[in-house]
C-alpha cells in the first residue's frame, strides 16, 4: 500500500512538473469556489442589512487572489497567456457576481447619490481589508510550492518590489486614464449590444490592463494595488498614483459621461420639436 501511495505521489509530481498551468487552474477554481459558498452562505445566514458589506468583502477578497495568480500566468506563459487569463477571469466574475470588488465601484454609487458616504467609505474598508486577506491566502498557496511559478513567489515573499517603473505624475496620469476607460466602459449601455455587454467590458479591460501593466501595474483599483504594493516604495508616491490618480479619472468619467446623456437628451429634444413642427404645417 506504502508503494502505491509513493507512486500516486510521484505521478503526481511529475503531473504538476509538465503541467503548471493546470495548478493555476486549480487556484482559480478554488477562489471563484470559495467565493461562491461565502456569497451564498452570505444570502441565507447574514443580516440583510449587513449583506451588502460581506458581499463586497467577498468579491474584493476574489478579485485581488486572483490578480496574485495572473502574474503567475504572465511569467510562465507571457502576454498572450496573461491576456488569456485576463478574459477569462473578467468574464467569469461580471457573469457570476454583482460587482468587480473594486472600491471604485462604491465611489461611484457614492457621486451619483446612490449610497451615503458613511456607507461607501465603510464597504472601502472591507475591501481594503479584503485585499490585505488576499495576500495571506495566496502566501499559503506559494508556501506549498506546487510549481515553479509559485516557488518563484515564495522566493519573493522576503522582498517587495513596486510596479511604479515610472516618474510620478506620468504614474498618476497612467491609473487615471485607465480608471477613466474602466468607469466609462461600466457606465455606458451598448444598447442593442448590450447582451454582450460583459464580454465587451471584460475584454477592454484586457486592452486598458495591457497598455499599462509596464509601467504601474494598470492595476485600477485601489484595494489590489494596496494589497500588492503598499510600502515597497514611497508611501506618498502610492497613494498618489494608486489612490488620486485612480478617483480623478473617476469624477472624469463620470462628468463626462453625464454631459454626453445631457447632450442626448438636449439632441432628442430638438429633433421632436422639429418633427412636432413639421406635422402642424402639414
Amino acid at each position: 500500500m506504502q508503494n502505491i501511495w509513493t507512486y500516486v505521489q510521484l505521478e503526481l509530481l511529475h503531473l504538476v512538473h509538465d503541467f503548471p498551468l493546470l495548478i493555476s487552474i486549480i487556484y482559480y477554481a478554488t477562489t471563484f469556489f470559495i467565493g461562491s459558498i461565502f456569497l451564498i452562505l452570505n444570502r441565507r445566514f447574514v443580516p440583510h442589512i449587513y449583506q451588502e458589506y460581506f458581499s463586497d468583502f467577498v468579491l474584493a477578497f476574489q478579485a485581488c487572489a486572483i490578480t496574485w495568480e495572473n502574474a503567475v500566468i504572465r511569467r510562465a506563459y507571457g502576454t498572450l497567456g496573461f491576456a488569456a487569463a485576463l478574459l477569462c477571469t473578467g468574464i467569469w466574475i461580471r457573469c457570476t457576481c454583482e460587482s468587480t470588488g473594486n472600491p471604485i465601484g462604491n465611489f461611484v454609487k457614492y457621486m451619483k447619490r446612490k449610497t451615503t458616504f458613511a456607507n461607501a467609505f465603510t464597504k472601502i474598508l472591507l475591501q481594503m481589508l479584503a485585499g490585505q486577506l488576499s495576500y495571506n491566502y495566496a502566501n499559503v498557496w506559494w508556501y506549498v510550492e506546487l510549481s515553479e511559478g509559485h516557488i518563484w513567489r515564495s522566493n519573493q515573499m522576503t522582498g517587495c518590489t513596486s510596479d511604479l517603473t515610472v516618474p510620478l505624475l506620468i504614474g498618476l496620469h497612467v491609473e487615471g486614464l485607465g480608471t477613466l476607460a474602466d468607469v466609462g466602459l461600466e457606465v455606458t449601455s451598448f444598447k442593442q449590444l448590450e447582451k454582450y455587454g460583459r464580454f465587451i467590458r471584460a475584454l477592454c479591460n484586457v486592452f486598458i490592463t495591457l497598455a499599462g501593466v509596464n509601467y504601474t501595474g494598470m492595476y485600477f483599483n485601489p484595494a489590489n494595488a494596496s494589497a500588492q504594493t503598499f510600502g515597497c516604495h514611497s508611501n506618498i508616491e502610492h497613494i498618489l498614483v494608486y489612490w488620486i490618480g485612480p478617483l480623478l479619472g473617476c469624477l472624469l468619467a463620470l462628468h463626462l459621461t453625464e454631459n454626453s446623456r445631457k447632450q442626448t437628451q438636449h439632441t432628442k429634444k430638438v429633433a421632436s420639436r422639429k418633427g412636432h413642427g413639421k406635422r402642424k404645417v402639414a
